[in-house]
């Protein structure tokens, strides 16, 4: 399923949206075989290199890598498309790309509120 995520101003998601009809990268990158258990997935795009632990260059991917916590500023660097591909990569592996989200979101600085002070 593909998702979709929406940003606010400041860069942080405001939703993630599931499209349940269209594919999502890796569905719609994946080889099929003459069974399920000969499908061949796609390869990591190598931008994502560098935000997994268990992947060997090259090889089609598989459930058992691990996507690491990324930082705010690796986020707001990526583009739009890498940033979903990334969020696919999370749910392919069976975690909740909320979740991921939230984990480096809490990181975020906290601008006070001026307005209550007195």
């Amino acid at each position: 399923m593909k998702l979709n995520v929406k940003l606010n101003d400041t860069y942080k998601v405001q939703d993630i949206e599931r499209d349940k009809v269209t594919p999502d990268w890796v569905e719609s990158e994946t080889v099929k075989g003459t069974t399920p258990d000969k499908d061949v997935l796609p390869i990591l795009p190598n931008y994502l290199l560098s935000l997994v632990n268990g992947y060997t260059q090259g090889e089609p991917i598989s459930k058992d890598i691990v996507v690491i916590p990324i930082s705010g500023q690796q986020w707001q660097a990526m583009m739009a498309d890498e940033r979903n591909k990334l969020l696919e990569l999370v749910e392919f592996t069976g975690k909740d790309a909320g979740d991921y989200v939230r984990s480096f979101e809490v990181q975020y600085p906290r601008t006070p509120d001026f307005r209550k002070r007195k």
